[in-house]
Parts: C-alpha cells; structure tokens; sequence
C-alpha cells in the first residue's frame, strides 16, 4: 500500500511540473515577426516624412498593406500557440484529476484504517503481541504512520490548490484566445479596406501623378480656407470644441464643435471636423433631413469620400439617399427652398471658406443651419446673399 501511494504522488508531481511548464513552439519565428514589423513601422515613418506624390502615396499604401498582413500573421501564430497550450492543459489537468482522485481515496482508507488503530487500547497491543518490546514497536508504529498519512495529505491539499490553479489559467488562455479571434477579424477587416484604399487611390488619380498633384493642390487650397475661417475665431489658444449642441428647430443640426466629434480626424488625414468639418455637417445635414440616420462621424469615418490622403471632399457629395447632390445657380435656391429642399451653399469670405445649410427663406432674409454659429440661425447677422458662390441640393 505505501508503494503504491509513493507512485501515484511521483506520478502526480510529474504530471503538475509538466503543466506548470510553457510551451516554446515557434518562439523564433514569434521573434522573427516582431522584427519585420518594427523595420517596417521604421519604413512607413520614413515614407511619411516624404514629399507627398502619388508613387509616395502607393508606396506608403502597399507597406501598410504589408504591416497589416505582418501583424496578421503573428495573431495566428499566437492563437496557434495558444490553442496548443489550452490542448496540452486540458490532458494534463485531467490526468492530474484521476490521479488527485486515487491518492486521496487511499489516503482516506489509511487514515480510517489508522484511526481505528489508533482506538485500541494499549493493552490489547500487549496481549497481541509477543512481549512487550513488539508492543512498544507496534506503537510506535501507528504514531508514525499518521504523522505519515497528515504530511501526505498536507502534501495533497497543496497539489489540489496547484491543480484549481492551472485550471484558472486554462480559462485566462482561452480568454485571450477570444480576444486574439477577434482581433484578427479586425485586421482582416483593416486589410480589406486597406487594399481597397490603393485600388481607390488609382482609380481618383487614374495613376496619373499630374491629376494627383492637381487634386492635391485643389484640396490644400480649399482646407487653408476653411481652417483659416475657424481659427480666426478660436484665436491662437482657443479651442475648436464646445461641448454637445441639439439637432435644433429642424430636428437635424450638427455642429462641427460637438464634442462627440469635434476632435475626430477626417478619413486618412491629420485634420479634425473641428477644424475643416463643416462641408461634412452640412451634408450629414441634409441627408439627415431626408430620414438617414448618420452623423458628421458616420462621413468622417469614410475615407472614400475625400482625396487621398487629405480632409477634402470628392464631388459628388456623399449621398445615403436615391436622390444626388447636384449644383444648381444661385438663382434656383428659392424655388429648391420652397419645395422644402435644404440647400448646402459655400460663403466666399476674402481669404477664408466656410459651408452652411440654407434652410428656408424669410422676407428678405434666410433662416440657416452654420456648423459653427449653431443652428437656426439667421443669414445676414452673420454673412450675406453676396458672399454666397456655390449651392448644391439633393435632386
């Protein structure tokens, strides 16, 4: 019996040495990935700082494109590793919970066993044995034997807590094996968009680097506008948020200062709705006249709707809507209004450019939607019918 139960606590401590024990699969290739995305981030900083032409812009596209699929692969490397090691925990915590069985089992008869033993009288151990020395032997013996069996099961009650640990761990692993799951769908998602930025990027410029240059140089003349318009009025320390404004009168107003996304960057570019937004709100705007639920965020986040790379929008305007944005002349703009037809307008402010909402027409003025003044505004406290050079309605 005590062979036995040596045994099956080697073969237990065995069994919780090798659980406790990492897996080093593919820690080389693991270390390999690592490097390859650090140089390539290095690359990509490097092709950032570059003059911006359209080879840069491709260039710059096909190492994020490259980085994506690195770091792809590394996610699977880690589930990989991670679905090998839950495996080899899930083996061994079973075997390691026969053996906690049997051992206690035993230990449980022995101590029964022992205990009984324990009841006699020392006088019955006299007259069982031979003299009183084998006596005193027997004794001592069962002294010794639970001694023994209490470190045994001291021992055990150890290795038990050592066994709900490891099983913890098994469930930490297969958190993150969750998590892991779910960020390689995100990448897989990035890649995706990714790759549809540089057909995108291609189909703009017709992989013309003159076309390129004309829609860069058209987009930086038209941001400079409008971000010379809102920081005239911050000022130099100011700040281009103001907390949340209401949909106002019309039931759909946005602010390019609403905190919820005043701070947002505009497709792929390093411009906010704070500070450039306000051809964004008006069309959000106007689509949320016609019962779409979007927000300036919801165009913002597209980055098909503007020149690569940059904050300005492509003609034509994002539309969620069957009907398009068209221009129409200044002269249209009352019969649109009267049909209930909001009419986003650009103001031509000397130096500076800025994009409101004309919603109706009152006597010799017109009510507005401004992204920056706020909502239900009236025309002329602010700019007038002269300053008005662009108008565009959904038809």
């Amino acid at each position: 019996m005590k062979k036995k139960i040596w045994v099956l606590l080697l073969s237990f401590l065995v069994l919780a040495v090798l659980v406790i024990s990492p897996l080093s699969v593919g820690a080389d290739e693991a270390s390999d990935l690592e490097d390859k995305i650090a140089d390539l981030q290095q690359k990509i900083s490097e092709t950032q700082e570059k003059k911006r032409t359209l080879s840069s812009q491709i260039e710059l596209t096909n190492q994020k494109i490259y980085l994506i699929q690195l770091q792809i692969s590394q996610t699977k490397n880690q589930i990989s590793t991670l679905e090998e090691e839950i495996e080899d925990l899930s083996g061994k915590i079973e075997k390691l919970d026969i053996s906690l069985d049997k051992v206690s089992q035993i230990l449980l008869q022995r101590i029964v066993e022992t205990y009984k033993k324990g009841q006699l009288e020392p006088s019955l151990f006299l007259f069982s044995a031979d003299n009183a020395g084998q006596f005193l032997r027997n004794y001592k013996y069962i002294q010794e034997v639970q001694k023994h069996d209490k470190m045994l099961m001291l021992a055990l009650e150890e290795a038990k807590q050592n066994f709900d640990t490891q099983k913890s761990l098994k469930e930490e692993k297969q958190e993150k094996l969750e998590e892991l799951k779910k960020q390689l769908g995100e990448q897989n998602t990035a890649l995706d968009l990714q790759r549809k930025e540089k057909e995108y990027l291609l189909e703009v410029t017709k992989n013309d680097e003159v076309r390129y240059q004309q829609l860069l140089a058209e987009a930086q003349r038209e941001l400079s506008k409008l971000l010379s318009f809102t920081t005239k009025r911050v000022g130099v320390f100011g700040s281009y948020c103001a907390g949340e404004f209401s949909s106002g009168e019309t039931g759909w107003f946005f602010s390019q200062r609403d905190s919820r996304w005043c701070s947002s960057l505009i497709g792929n570019s390093d411009m906010t709705i704070g500070k450039v937004g306000c051809l964004i709100c008006s069309t959000a705007m106007v689509n949320k006249s016609r019962g779409v639920d979007i927000t300036p965020l919801g165009v913002a986040n597209n980055p098909f709707f503007f020149v690569p790379g940059t904050a300005y929008m492509l003609w034509p305007f994002p539309s969620f809507v069957s009907q398009h944005f068209t221009g129409i002349l200044k002269s249209e703009i009352d019969s649109q209004l009267g049909e209930s037809n909001p009419v986003i307008v650009h103001l031509n402010l000397g130096g500076d450019g800025h994009w409101i909402v004309l919603i109706k027409k009152d006597g010799n003025d017109y009510l507005i939607n401004d992204p920056w003044e706020g909502p239900d505004k009236r025309l002329n406290d602010y700019y007038s019918w002269a300053v008005i050079d662009r108008a565009y309605t959904l038809k």
